[in-house]
């Protein structure tokens, strides 16, 4: 099997959503003063950290639209409202590394886990960092100090990004076994499917490709080349040669400089 199936994976981070509505936030906005609130109050702290949380959600949603001053903006305000939350730190962290500002994203990254070592949100997040910088082993041992965290509930997401982090290295038996546990606790989340089709085509089981393929198929997704192109090898496969041409043909519309497309279709 060629090894135009090895997994090449550029994980965005994943971050939970972290709005947490209420009528009695503090207001997003300039307005207030926060070092004239008396911090000792249990009712201003909550508060203060409930937007703080609604701010770090802003300033990520304002990332993604490229809007990189008003996301720094509501990150900073999110980090002056709550400083002693975790999630501002690994917040402001991600834009830092979007940002190309490594270094002080390694430095806020860790912030968050200083404050809650044991974190299984701080540590995932701060594995998937790792796992971006290509440091593969040492993020593993962040994925795994993460699932020890009873109380978080994204576990599914854990072993997801800790086989995708995994399929960067020679132990692809491990990265199986982290997809395999991902669709135990989360059989609805179709990328754990799909990367276990690559990884069984990869293997020369095409019968395991095409049952892992059909369970991706068969849940919500948007356009990925990379199931596109999955298609069309497993039409190959059964000599479909209708199937193959139809998922080639969407592979050239949708996504004509993917690597996908160029490897069914090389320059001449």
């Amino acid at each position: 099997m060629s090894r135009m199936f090895q997994v090449k994976w550029e994980q965005t981070l994943k971050l939970a959503a972290m709005v947490l509505l209420c009528s009695g936030c503090v207001s997003s906005g300039t307005s207030g003063d926060t070092t004239a609130l008396a911090p000792a109050d249990p009712i201003l702290k909550v508060n203060h950290e409930k937007a703080a949380r609604l701010n770090a959600e802003l300033g990520v949603a304002y990332l993604e639209k490229g809007q990189i001053a008003r996301a720094k903006s509501k990150l900073l305000r999110a980090r002056e409202l709550a400083p002693q939350l975790p999630e501002v730190h690994y917040t402001m962290g991600y834009f830092l590394e979007f940002v190309g500002d490594i270094d002080e994203a390694e430095v806020a990254y860790q912030r968050a886990l200083s404050i809650t070592p044991k974190s299984g949100e701080a540590n995932n997040n701060y594995g998937t960092f790792l796992c971006r910088r290509k440091q593969y082993l040492q993020a593993d041992k962040y994925f795994q100090i993460a699932l020890e965290d009873k109380d978080y509930v994204e576990t599914a997401g854990v072993y997801e990004n800790a086989g995708m982090c995994m399929a960067q290295t020679k132990n692809q038996e491990q990265a199986k076994e982290y997809f395999l546990k991902a669709t135990r606790y989360d059989p609805s989340r179709p990328l754990p499917w799909l990367e276990l089709s690559y990884m069984s085509l990869e293997a020369d089981d095409v019968q395991s490709a095409r049952f892992y393929f059909e369970r991706y198929e068969q849940l919500p997704h948007s356009p990925d080349p990379r199931g596109l192109f999955m298609k069309h090898q497993l039409a190959r496969q059964v000599g479909d040669e209708n199937a193959a041409a139809s998922a080639a043909l969407l592979l050239r519309s949708q996504f004509p400089m993917s690597k996908e497309t160029i490897a069914i279709e090389p320059p001449g």
